[in-house]
């Protein structure tokens, strides 16, 4: 019972001792605290007293920039004539500001409204280390859209739409049918054959042009899959059996760092023969770099090597055989080599 008493008695001298606080400010504080407080109240000009949020009960100013005259750059602005009173010159030095101006300093201060949508990304980042795709920055987020993409018989791919797609893990994927008309059930969902292709893959393929033996002029193009050979091997085999052009898969890797590869898809657009991938077959068999090299027959020939695949496999092993010539320490890759025919892959 004396223990109730006892913690009745402290909090009556405690709420004595708080209203006498409240009531030792003097008038001119009041009217000083309350003018702090109702300088946000944005109703003020209709008469209108509402009541204002403050962290310190109008003991401090938390509302700023209440001057007639502000700065604006190295415009001086009378904010209630509403008019220009005065232009500062900035000091310089070899075109740079010596004692920054106005707002200037003040640019730097304020974090990126979206610095917390990415936070694995530095603000020192120039458009996600991509200017080629992300162009044109004005501070807004960076979305890639995701998009349906589709290939005619002689290879050209084109964009159709821009419907968003996601893998089985969710994330988010492009796709690319046979055609250029992409086909949707009544759920939206697509209806034509397809295979997926991560974000970025054709959207940033690779145009192609040199000349043959004969001096003509020879385009084609590149997909860059990186590290992502088993999706490289998908869309190299949907091709192959939907488009009636050659196309070539290729695998890079360094002999001392089998994890350090990288798998891309060629074409020339041609029905017979594909210049490029041969082309870069050879550059990185000579460095001893070329993992693999498999192209298509999409032509009756069937899914034995021709003649001309078997002098190409002839000028590889060349080139392996003069490399360990002269680098016998080297790691060098035993690069395979294989038409694929008829949905098979076929060695030789």
């Amino acid at each position: 019972m004396k223990q109730f008493y006892f913690i009745m008695i402290c909090l009556l001298v405690s709420g004595v001792i708080i209203a006498q606080e409240k009531t030792k400010l003097p008038n001119e504080e009041k009217e000083r605290r309350e003018k702090n407080i109702q300088a946000a109240n944005p109703f003020a000009k209709f008469g209108y007293k509402a009541r204002i949020a403050t962290l310190s009960k109008g003991k401090y100013l938390e509302v700023h920039d209440l001057d007639s005259i502000v700065t604006i750059g190295s415009v001086r602005f009378h904010v209630d004539r509403k008019e220009i009173v005065g232009i500062i010159e900035p000091d310089r030095i070899n075109g740079e500001y010596t004692r920054p101006v106005g707002d200037i300093a003040s640019r730097w201060l304020s974090p990126d409204p979206l610095a917390e949508e990415f936070p694995s990304w530095s603000p020192y980042t120039f458009v996600f280390n991509n200017p080629v795709y992300f162009i044109d920055p004005d501070g807004m987020q960076a979305i890639e859209n995701d998009s349906t993409y589709g290939v005619d018989n002689k290879g050209n791919i084109n964009k159709i739409d821009d419907k968003v797609y996601y893998d089985k893990d969710g994330k988010e994927i492009d796709k690319l049918i046979r055609g250029n008309t992409a086909n949707y059930n009544s759920k939206g969902e697509l209806t034509n054959k397809s295979v997926d292709v991560s974000k970025g893959v054709l959207d940033n393929k690779q145009d192609l042009s040199m000349k043959d033996s004969k001096n003509n002029a020879v385009k084609g193009y590149s997909l860059d899959f990186g590290k992502n050979q088993s999706e490289a091997k998908n869309v190299f085999e949907f091709l192959a059996d939907k488009v009636n052009v050659e196309f070539s898969l290729i695998t890079i890797s360094n002999p001392e760092n089998a994890s350090n590869q990288k798998s891309m898809i060629l074409t020339s657009q041609i029905e017979d023969r594909d210049y490029f991938g041969a082309d870069l077959a050879n550059k990185y068999s000579k460095s001893g770099f070329l993992k693999e090299h498999t192209h298509s027959h999409p032509y009756y020939d069937g899914p034995g090597a021709s003649n001309a695949d078997q002098r190409f496999r002839s000028v590889i092993d060349q080139n392996i055989k003069n490399l360990k010539e002269t680098t016998p320490n080297k790691k060098i890759n035993e690069p395979k080599f294989n038409v694929y025919h008829g949905f098979k892959y076929n060695p030789y």
